[in-house]
């Protein structure tokens, strides 16, 4: 059995949640060879996983020493500086591999170089490497969730309520984030846009009463009565007997009908 082999191995043990076993392959592939990068880069992100950053390092330079445009290595190594905050040391270790990417690996590249912008509070620019990653990374949703924080970072509100539509449109059935927009449209002093959220909200949860509890609370925060009452009424209707200690705003406004 050869190191290759070995590497192989650990890397199917972790796959099956059994990174220890991965760890003693990935050590017995040294032993053969030294100077295995994929052996090294893995132990490196084994440690990173484990948040024992300063070993994870360890293994990453020795990966790049060996080799100084090792992608995997270098990533690993940017990956530890964030988790660290060490923004400065993070971006020159990214830049360095950017010529050798394959294009399955440039979307993490970008989502990598838009957080450590965000780090740096360079909102603008980590907008704008977030686009590239949604871009390279277009059926996912952590480019949109990575885009919402950055434009909730730069404060435009109506851009990271975009994203949330986004990430709805997906993913319809994801009830905190249908709350955080609804919220948002609060913040951001936009009743016609909370009365469409509301709207699709509650159409894609009609049995939910939290959200129509919050429903009730947010336009009574605004002043929209009405449509408070409304949102109680269907409620009501719904579930004539639920809770009133649980839910407090539907409670009051069936006070006031």
């Amino acid at each position: 059995m050869n190191a290759d082999t070995l590497v192989s191995q650990a890397v199917a043990e972790f796959s099956n949640q059994k990174p220890d076993s991965a760890k003693q392959l990935l050590e017995r592939a040294l032993t053969m060879d030294p100077h295995h990068l994929h052996a090294i880069s893995n132990l490196g992100n084994l440690h990173l996983l484990d948040k024992q950053f300063s070993t994870a390092e360890k293994f990453f330079k020795q990966a790049l020493d060996t080799s100084p445009r090792f992608a995997p290595a270098a990533i690993g190594l940017t990956k530890s500086y964030i988790a660290q905050r060490c923004f400065a040391e993070a971006l020159p270790v990214l830049q360095s591999v950017r010529e050798v990417l394959t294009e399955d690996g440039k979307g993490e590249f970008f989502q990598l170089l838009g957080v450590i912008f965000a780090g740096n509070e360079d909102w603008k620019a980590a907008i704008a490497f977030f686009k590239k990653y949604a871009k390279h990374c277009p059926d996912q949703c952590d480019p949109l969730l990575c885009l919402y924080k950055a434009y909730l970072g730069v404060g435009d509100l109506p851009g990271a309520m975009d994203q949330l539509d986004l990430i709805l449109q997906r993913i319809p059935m994801q009830v905190p984030i249908w709350i955080q927009l609804a919220t948002l449209c609060i913040d951001a002093d936009d009743p016609v846009r909370l009365r469409k959220v509301c709207h699709d909200m509650t159409h894609a949860h009609p049995e939910n009463l939290t959200l129509y509890n919050l429903a009730v609370r947010l336009f009574c925060t605004c002043g929209q009565y009405a449509y408070a009452a409304r949102y109680c009424f269907i409620a009501i209707q719904k579930s004539p007997n639920y809770d009133r200690s649980q839910f407090i705003d539907l409670a009051g406004m069936e006070h006031l009908l």
